[in-house]
């Protein structure tokens, strides 16, 4: 009881006794700090357990260290994402105790940026803007501007804010003075010394460079030294750069700064001096012209075109100089060493021509300056040569033309620029006038159509006391046209026929040739060319040459040339030979004559059919189609020419029968024929029984069957019921001495090559109660026979001759008096 008694009062003491602590309960972080949370366990006699846990929905991104009888939640880089409640479970023994801690989390960065103060234009308001980066949360910070007077603007954050910017608008009379921006964090638990934090910058309005002066000497001797002074204002103060007429146009930094001096000044010293003052705003620059004074340099003397120059050829002497301050130029020839002044200036250049210059012009020049410190000469030699006259006449030769075109003779002169140009006619005689003429070129322009413009032109030239000259022979011909063949005599086969070539307004006549070609073989011709003379004043004539054959009707259709030469040299290759070609035409009474069908029969009904009917007929005549039917010969087409070609879209059994071409022209006529069959099956086919389908007992009945088709069908009549067959190719039955046993139905059944049809028939027989019945196959069998071979005999003669006439079949008809 003792030991219970003393567990029962023990125990609570030491399980319960533990202590949990959480450090710091309330924790306020700034983002991006490391940070720790710490749950300590004091008075447990056990070794100590301990989890965490966050009461809001979200990851605690830590890293957990537990050490004895403490937990460390460490925060490598606070984010805005470690706001939580956590709860630290510390177990001892089998109890636990939990501890709750509150983690806030902050951003606020070092210091505002103020922009826009270093943009401030002199004479301009100017925006100021201040950021503050990175805030959180926003609704608890406040952005204001200060200067001395007090706050300028406030501007609060909000929830969703996570960057402060405030603008402010300064005028420039703030020059100079200070202006300030601050940002407050108003959340609890801020630590003071970081809930605010300010920047401040100073107002100063910079301005572009401006009263930028440039002194010194704007002349100096050559020698002497020259001093330049540059002076500007500008905030902040302007940077000076120098440029010259030695720096190649670029700016230069002097060691003097706002002073520029060159010692012992030079000619290349002298020209454009430029002082240029520059800050981040802006650049002002001014210049002054320095001239050096000093005796003439530079002095040239140059001709242009450059020598040699051609007698009679411009030239001109250019004399030029560099003199400060300016002098006299004089320009002098040296001839046979006596020196002669050809032109005196006050000035600084000279620009004596030569319009045409002589070869007593040449020599040696000389160009003399001189001013107030001294003087510099230069000299030049001009050459004055002969021009190397040659002269080109084109075409070159022998130029053959043709009578009535335009003849163009091209002269040219070379190693002259102004020559002098003439022609001279054919006889050698006289100029020939109006032609074109321009610089060392001349064109001849003839519109050749005189006998007496056939012979040499020459082209005449001349360069001061230089002439040359070149000629070039022109012949003429004529071939305008193509020979012209004509045909007389009989056309006939058998018959002559002569064919007549004539060729006209041809020259020279000596030079042409008249050839016959029946194809390529050449014929005799029957006389020579006869000759033709034009009237004057032309110099062509018309040329004819005949040539006669026997017509032959395999010379048909074959081309007979008559080919004229131009046998002329320089005369285009495709004006020396002219030709006329006919086709010898001969003349028959039409031949090979033929009717043709496609398809060829037999023909099925319905099918379409054409008839070619063709004729070989020269001339031309007439071609008629006719189809023999029995009602007569029938004309179905007629054509002037040698080609029927006629169709029947859907044949038909009376469309059979014989056709015939016949062909005619005015010599004779010719036909020929073929035979259309049309072929169709079994239709309208009818059964008749005479003299009825009641009979008494004992009579006899003619069953006759018709119908149309083509070839003829066999006929069959079956009794139905008993399967008893009979045929018949006349389509006729005769059934003799009928008994009630023959009654009931038959069938008749039509049937050729391309189809067949069925009739069913009933017969009734009435008996007589006197007469005995007999069995009607044995009355029936001889009857039949009989009647079988009368009918086809009959039959077969008529189906030939139908056959014949109209390719078609149609079963006779029955005669019921013989029935």
């Amino acid at each position: 009881m003792a030991p219970a008694l003393f567990w029962i009062l023990f125990f609570p003491a030491t399980v319960f006794s533990f202590v949990v602590e959480v450090s710091p309960k309330n924790a306020m972080f700034r983002v991006g700090d490391q940070e720790e949370v710490r749950c300590t366990m004091k008075d447990c006699a056990h070794t100590p357990e301990f989890s965490w846990r966050a009461l809001e929905d979200r990851p605690m991104y830590v890293k957990t260290t537990t050490r004895g009888s403490e937990s460390v939640l460490t925060y490598e880089s606070v984010k805005r994402d470690h706001e939580n409640r956590l709860i630290c479970t510390a177990s001892c023994g089998g109890d636990s105790k939990q501890k709750q801690a509150t983690v806030k989390v902050y951003s606020f960065p070092e210091a505002p940026v103020i922009s826009g103060h270093e943009r401030l234009v002199l004479g301009k308001d100017a925006t100021l803007s201040c950021k503050v980066l990175d805030v959180y949360p926003g609704q608890e910070t406040e952005l204001e501007w200060r200067d001395e007077s007090g706050v300028l603007e406030t501007h609060r954050g909000t929830e969703s804010m996570r960057t402060l910017e405030l603008n402010v608008t300064v005028t420039p009379t703030r020059e100079g003075r200070n202006i300030t921006c601050r940002a407050l964090h108003h959340m609890r638990g801020v630590p003071a010394e970081r809930s605010s934090i300010q920047t401040t910058v100073t107002l100063s309005v910079p301005y572009a460079p401006i009263e930028v002066q440039l002194s010194g000497s704007d002349e100096v001797e050559v020698g002497a030294t020259l001093t330049l002074r540059c002076s500007a204002v500008g905030k902040p103060l302007p940077q000076v750069q120098w440029r010259g007429p030695q720096s190649a146009g670029q700016w230069l930094q002097d060691e003097g700064g706002l002073e520029l001096v060159v010692h012992n000044v030079t000619h290349a010293n002298a020209g454009q001096y430029e002082c240029q003052a520059s800050n981040f705003l802006g650049q002002s620059k001014t210049s002054l012209f320095v001239i050096v004074q000093g005796p003439p340099r530079n002095t040239s003397l140059t001709l242009s075109p450059r020598h040699p120059i051609r007698e009679g050829e411009s030239v001109t002497l250019s004399c030029r100089t560099v003199s400060v301050p300016v002098g006299e130029v004089r320009l002098l020839h040296d001839s046979k060493g006596k020196m002669t002044k050809m032109l005196s200036v006050k000035g600084s250049e000279i620009n004596f021509t030569l319009p045409a210059a002589q070869l007593n012009q040449s020599g040696l020049y000389r160009c003399e300056a001189s001013n107030d410190y001294g003087n510099q000469t230069n000299s030049t030699q001009l050459t004055v040569t002969a021009y190397p006259l040659q002269v080109e006449l084109l075409p070159v030769g022998v130029v053959t033309a043709e009578i009535g075109s335009t003849l163009s003779l091209t002269c040219q002169a070379s190693g002259c620029p102004l020559p002098q140009l003439s022609w001279g006619a054919p006889s050698t005689e006289g100029v020939l006038r109006g032609n074109y003429t321009e610089g060392p070129r001349s064109e001849l322009s003839l519109k050749v159509n005189d006998p007496a413009q056939e012979g040499v032109y020459t082209c005449h030239a001349r360069c001061g006391s230089i002439t040359a000259s070149r000629q070039t022979r022109v012949n003429l011909f004529s071939f305008p046209s193509v020979p012209i063949i004509e045909r007389s005599g009989s056309q006939l086969e058998g018959g002559v026929s002569t064919f007549e070539c004539a060729v006209t307004d041809v020259y020279p006549l000596e030079s042409f040739r008249i050839l016959w070609l029946y194809g390529e073989e050449e014929l005799p011709q029957q006389t020579p060319p006869e000759t033709t003379l034009t009237p004057a004043p032309t110099l062509t004539a018309t040329l004819v040459s005949s040539v006669s054959m026997v017509m032959k009707l395999s010379h048909l259709g074959h081309p007979l040339t008559c080919q004229v030469e131009l046998q002329m040299e320089g005369v285009p290759s495709g004006q020396r030979r002219r030709s006329a070609v006919t086709h010898i035409d001969v003349h028959h009474p039409p031949r090979n004559t033929s009717l043709t069908l496609s398809p060829r029969h037999p023909i099925r009904e319905g099918e379409s059919v054409a008839l070619y009917c063709r004729t070989v007929s020269v001339p031309v005549g007439e071609v008629r189609l006719l189809h023999d039917s029995e009602e007569g010969v029938m004309e179905l087409l007629s054509v002037k020419g040698s080609e029927i070609n006629f169709t029947l879209p859907a044949a038909q059994l009376n469309q059979s029968g014989l056709y015939r071409c016949e062909a005619s022209n005015p010599y004779g006529k010719q036909n020929n024929s073929t035979q259309l069959t049309v072929t169709a099956p079994p239709r309208n086919t009818t059964v008749e029984v005479l003299p009825s389908q009641r009979v008494m007992e004992g009579e006899n009945v003619t069953i006759c069957c018709r119908s149309i088709s083509f070839p003829p069908p066999i006929v069959t009549l079956t009794k139905l019921g008993n399967g008893t067959e009979i045929s018949s190719w006349s389509g006729t039955f005769l059934l003799t001495n009928l008994t009630p046993s023959d009654a009931g139905d038959y069938q008749v059944n039509f049937t050729n090559d391309l189809g067949n049809n069925t009739q069913v028939f009933t017969i009734s027989v009435m008996e007589r109660r006197l007469t005995p019945s007999r069995n009607w196959e044995e009355l029936l069998i001889p009857a039949v026979v009989m009647g079988t071979t009368l009918a086809f005999a009959a039959l077969l003669l008529d189906y030939v001759f139908r056959a014949r006439r109209k390719g078609s079949y149609e079963l006779a008809k029955c005669n019921p008096s013989t029935a």
